[in-house]
């Protein structure tokens, strides 16, 4: 058999794979896909979230398609997507953008299946890979909370795709594809950026070698734009409106994060964060055949697709690795998708080169710690409450259980924020003032004062360096949200604070009990 090239493939180097009939290849996706979505569906959250989750579903419902932090915190896609499900699903906001991150999660699930079955021809060890991303755990969290690294996980799966069908085929329509996927992701989030000097590369190659033409190229650039087009228009509508294009640029690629973004790391603190979440996410066997995928996996991929996939994943991580973030690991979620792929390769190699016994043992170990993976997070959660062993790092947001928070990757069951949020608009009533400690909270509280605009509710945040003071009349109820449940809110001339569950309730003068040292009460 020769290859696509029409050279044999031992001279290239690579074994070429068993074809797989359409008809095989479309069931095989849509199964996968459906079942995962089964999972990440029942498993999504249902209510209203801390940190970006809960300003993604505030900016859905209060139409705010803009951000100030800049252009790259707008991720219209994924705002559109959340706004258009909002308005045609018969339940809560939150829930129905949680149901986007699951719809896109289980799309880069089957995406990675039909990209090791493209390379290797092998359904087995495509179907393993699959499985172990679908159940690595951050990649699982942000595909059941309201997050937009799904959507970028299925875009990104989608372009390599589209990479390794041209390679197989050279049809010039997977190169347009390409820059199609590309584009949307871009729309999403700036991520996509990364991967963009790669796929143009394979682009020009392509041109120069004539195994694409010019007019592929036009087509291409065109389907990026189209793509990426309302990010585009954005950013065209930020120049104007500052008469900068520097700034509209400026805005789009770093916002308020400029800094961050260009710092030169690795940063210690955070990459051991990093690290500790990818060891989390799977620890299994993903790890340690990903491994073996990029050492072995040449021998059976070609030139271009090896190396494409290679430097994509190096870029994603040299990028990530050295952003001085807080939640960097999160930026990893997509290329766990290429880890994944990469995990595919390695057993493939194991199921084809090892002899049958040694063989036979390695699949069943390698599936065995994919389907118990669920029960480590579950074990993790329990012995590090148990032992405390979060001491210091532990957050302590009011209502929630940080070892459950981050240790448990479903989403359902987690409604820390949408309690705290409901007790303080319950405690202050209409009219009601309360006060948020980190702004990270006040986006769950702005989506209770979004869903009952008849209590009239202010929200402020000491941060915002409003004096709270001004709107506290003596009359309307003032309720204090802690940054931690063991905080106490600063003292006042206006009266006591008394404790009220993990939220804070101003009394008024004069007191009507006796307060403690601290001017503290419980009730």
């Amino acid at each position: 058999m020769t290859s696509i090239t029409g050279l044999p493939n031992s001279s290239l180097g690579f074994a070429e794979p068993k074809p797989v009939s359409r008809r095989r290849a479309v069931f095989g996706w849509a199964g996968l896909f459906f079942a995962v979505l089964l999972l990440y569906g029942m498993t999504a959250s249902r209510t209203i979230g801390w940190q970006d989750s809960g300003d993604f579903v505030n900016r859905v419902v209060r139409g705010w398609s803009t951000d100030p932090c800049g252009l790259c915190r707008a991720h219209p896609l994924h705002f559109w997507l959340g706004t258009s499900l909002v308005n045609l699903l018969p339940m809560q906001a939150p829930a129905s953008m949680a149901l986007l991150s699951a719809l896109f999660g289980a799309m880069a699930v089957a995406n990675v299946f039909g990209i090791v079955r493209t390379l290797t021809g092998r359904g087995d060890a495509a179907l393993l890979a699959a499985l172990g991303l679908a159940v690595a755990h951050s990649f699982w969290r942000f595909s059941t909370f309201v997050e937009v690294y799904s959507v970028s996980a299925a875009m990104l799966t989608a372009e390599v795709w589209a990479l390794i069908l041209w390679d197989r085929t050279r049809r010039p329509h997977w190169l347009v594809l390409m820059f199609l996927a590309n584009g949307l992701s871009l729309a999403n989030h700036d991520l996509a950026l990364l991967t963009l000097p790669v796929i143009g590369i394979v682009l020009l190659l392509a041109l120069a070698k004539r195994q694409a033409s010019w007019k592929t190229l036009a087509a291409s650039g065109v389907a990026w734009v189209l793509g990426a087009g309302i990010f585009l228009y954005m950013m065209v509508q930020e120049a104007v409106a500052s008469h900068s294009l520097a700034t509209a640029i400026r805005s789009a690629l770093f916002g308020t994060f400029e800094s961050q973004v260009l710092s030169h790391g690795p940063l210690v603190r955070f990459t051991a964060v990093s690290v500790a979440f990818t060891l989390l996410s799977f620890p299994n066997v993903m790890l340690p055949a990903a491994l073996w995928g990029v050492i072995r996996g040449r021998r059976r991929v070609s030139g271009i697709s090896f190396w494409a996939l290679l430097a994509a994943t190096a870029i994603h991580l040299l990028f990530v690795l050295r952003y001085a973030v807080i939640d960097q690991y999160t930026f990893l979620v997509p290329v766990y998708a290429l880890i994944a792929v990469f995990s595919g390769l390695g057993f493939v190699d194991v199921m084809t080169d090892w002899r049958p016994r040694a063989k036979r043992v390695a699949i069943a170990v390698s599936l065995a710690s994919v389907v118990l993976t669920p029960g480590v997070y579950v074990a993790a959660s329990t012995i590090t409450r148990h032992y405390h062993l979060l001491g210091s790092y532990a957050r302590n947001k009011p209502y929630r259980d940080d070892y459950r928070y981050l240790f448990i990757p479903w989403g359902r069951g987690e409604t820390s924020a949408r309690q705290m949020s409901e007790e303080a608009a319950r405690l202050a009533g209409k009219n009601g003032l309360v006060v948020i400690e980190d702004e990270m909270s006040s986006f769950a509280v702005q989506y209770q004062q979004a869903m009952h605009a008849d209590l009239n509710l202010t929200v402020v945040s000491p941060d915002d360096h409003v004096d709270w003071t001004q709107y506290a009349d003596g009359r309307r109820k003032v309720v204090f949200v802690p940054f931690n449940a063991s905080n106490v809110p600063p003292a006042t001339s206006l009266g006591t604070w008394v404790r009220v569950g993990d939220l804070f309730e101003l009394e008024y003068k004069p007191a009507t009990r006796p307060a403690d040292s601290a001017g503290i009460q419980t009730r």
